[in-house]
Order: C-alpha cells, then sequence, then structure tokens
C-alpha cells in the first residue's frame, strides 16, 4: 500500500523515551542503587529466615515442644514475602517511583528486615541449644543480637561492635557468635567481626584456637575508627547449617597476627 503524499515518517533511535517534557524513561537500570540493594539484602535475610524456622519449627513439633516455640513467626515470613512481591513493581525496583511512594516501600521493606532479623534469632536460639528442654522463648530479651541495625529505610546499616571488656553487668571477657551457612552445599570462606580490643582470640566449638587477623576499622580511606578493631577469620560451615564461634579476651601469639598497614 502507497503512502499517502505528505503522511509524516519518523525514524531513527526511539530511546531515550520520553511520555511529556522533560520526563524521560531513562535510567530505571541504576535509579535508586540503595532500594535495589535493599531489596536483595531482604531477600537474602528472607532465604535465611524461611530455612531456620523450618528446621526449628519442624524440630519443635517433632519433640512435642511446638507450644514453648513462637510458631507465629510463619506470619512474619509471610508479610516479608509480600513486601518482596511488592517491591518487583515495575515502578518500585526500577526506581521509577515518586518520592513519597519511595518512601512508603522503603518503610515496608525495613520492617520486614526487622522482622526477618527476629524470626532469624528465634530460630538460630533454639537450634543451638544442645539441650532443647531449657528452650525459653522471650520476645523482651533475646537470647541473640543481630550483627547489624539500621536506623531507617534510608540508613547504611551499622555492624554491631562486640563487646570484650566492659558489656552490662556482669562484666564478660567471652563472647559466642552464632554464624549460619543459607547455601545447600559446605561453605569456607572468612568471617570479619568488630570488636573493642585488639587482644582477643577465636575458638573453634571444640575450643580450638583459630588462625585470625586483627585490623583498624576504617571510617575513611585514612582514618581508623578508635576503639573498634576488625577481627577476619576463616571459617568451614555445613550446609545449611550453624556454627558457633567464641570470643575471649588475650593473645595467642601463634594464631593471632595484627595487619601492617602503611599510609601515605
Amino acid at each position: 500500500m502507497a503512502r499517502p503524499p505528505g503522511f509524516p515518517v519518523l525514524s531513527g533511535d526511539f530511546f531515550s523515551y520520553a511520555d511529556r517534557e522533560d520526563h524521560y524513561w531513562t535510567g530505571y537500570y541504576t535509579s535508586r542503587p540503595f532500594y535495589k540493594s535493599l531489596d536483595r539484602v531482604l531477600e537474602a535475610h528472607l532465604r535465611g529466615a524461611e530455612v531456620l524456622y523450618s528446621l526449628a519449627a519442624a524440630h519443635a513439633r517433632r519433640s512435642g515442644l511446638a507450644g514453648r516455640y513462637p510458631l507465629s513467626d510463619f506470619t512474619l515470613l509471610t508479610e516479608a514475602r509480600r513486601t518482596l512481591g511488592l517491591f518487583q513493581h515495575h515502578d518500585a525496583i526500577t526506581g521509577t517511583a515518586k518520592e513519597a511512594v519511595v518512601v512508603d516501600y522503603g518503610v515496608r521493606l525495613l520492617r520486614s528486615l526487622v522482622n526477618l532479623k527476629q524470626v532469624i534469632i528465634h530460630a538460630a536460639h533454639y537450634l543451638v541449644l544442645g539441650d532443647k528442654e531449657t528452650y525459653h522463648f522471650d520476645p523482651e530479651a533475646p537470647f541473640l543480637q543481630v550483627d547489624d541495625t539500621r536506623l531507617s529505610h534510608d540508613a547504611l546499616p551499622e555492624r554491631t561492635v562486640i563487646q570484650l571488656d566492659s558489656s552490662p553487668s556482669p562484666p564478660s571477657t567471652h563472647r559466642f557468635v552464632v554464624l549460619f551457612n543459607p547455601l545447600e552445599q559446605e561453605r569456607f570462606s572468612m568471617v570479619s567481626l568488630l570488636v573493642n580490643s585488639p587482644r582477643v582470640r577465636v575458638l573453634s566449638e571444640e575450643g580450638q584456637p583459630l588462625a585470625v587477623q586483627i585490623s583498624a576499622h576504617w571510617s575513611s580511606a585514612t582514618e581508623a575508627v578508635p576503639d573498634v578493631y576488625q577481627v577476619s577469620v576463616p571459617v568451614r560451615l555445613p550446609a545449611l547449617g550453624l556454627g558457633v564461634l567464641q570470643l575471649q579476651l588475650g593473645l595467642d601469639g601463634h594464631r593471632t597476627l595484627p595487619s601492617s598497614v602503611r599510609i601515605y
């Protein structure tokens, strides 16, 4: 069919597309990267919480301890799934929503993330106990603390500093750290923890000393955070399994290596 005389024809690259003046549909692969990252963090926590809750709840039911374990945590898992699904909207994960809508998404993501950390704490507490009969659920006094916290939905996470010599009453010179491997294969990786003293020993669950490196904790490229140190230790964790490390105040000259830093 022949083109009518004078019929306008547009050719060439149609990207970047704009549906109105100065409103270009570009950048959605990189727009609001902070919330794209928060989405992935929530997804990883949801995976871990589902695995731990399933293991703990199944064991509690099989052992007749279902009345002691907070099975109601399943509602928190459901809420987190819905939040994660909601954020897959084509104006959410892309970062193309209006500011007020983005804030609402961020508040929902953070609330679900905090709830999932509680699910993980409850399940890990139950699973690490050798005698499950001693398990006691107290939402006001959690048995474990999380490794980082976020003050608001648009704030970066702040890592928890493990206090070895100035903890609340009574003072404690050692701490236990619970690690979880959410993967379905054995994992060998480096674990980094923040402590308040450079004099620290790390022991395995069996009480064997582990090789560690003590490093400064940096707030910038040239400034170290005072009274905060990073402990790095290689750890092997079983598939879908938990591991426990013991941190003690003191030095092991054969196992503890201080890092060497030269600032130009």
